[in-house]
């Protein structure tokens, strides 16, 4: 599990907002273009705990490797699947009976790059719209007043 620092915010019984901060790692992160962190320096999820957490503490966040995977699945599959589909869609499209022969090269190509864009457009979205889910894992104030 990814493990990240973040301030709780607000606390509602077992749930609690907690803002996360961005971390030198995000910048070299594959997923940077989609992560919630890396778009808003002020990103805030929604995670559960058994802790007890007031407004203010610092704390490590867990996130679900899970979503790690369906993002990847998504901005990757979604592009590639759509890029196959349009390179045999236009494969098939070059076998109807008087279709130019100097084409039937060029249309799979030109059809799956144009299928690989949308599929690009589709993914971005369907990737943002993944829910977060996270758990604390640990109180960073215990350890602050230990120190003392």
């Amino acid at each position: 599990m990814q493990t990240d620092i973040g301030t709780v915010v607000a606390c509602d019984g077992t749930m609690v907002t907690v803002t996360l901060h961005s971390r030198e790692e995000c910048a070299s992160c594959a997923l940077g273009k989609i992560c919630t962190v890396n778009r808003n320096s002020d990103a805030a999820i929604i995670v559960s705990t058994d802790l007890d957490v007031v407004p203010g503490d610092r704390v490590e966040v867990s996130i679900d490797d899970s979503l790690f995977l369906k993002v990847s699945v998504i901005m990757y599959g979604v592009p590639l699947m759509t890029f196959l589909a349009g390179v045999f869609g236009g494969y098939a499209l070059s076998l109807i009976p008087g279709f130019p022969a100097v084409l039937a090269a060029a249309i799979p190509v030109v059809c799956g790059f144009i299928a690989l864009a949308v599929g690009i457009i589709v993914s971005l979205p369907m990737a943002r719209k993944l829910n977060v889910t996270g758990r604390i894992t640990k109180i960073l104030r215990e350890e602050a007043t230990r120190r003392l």
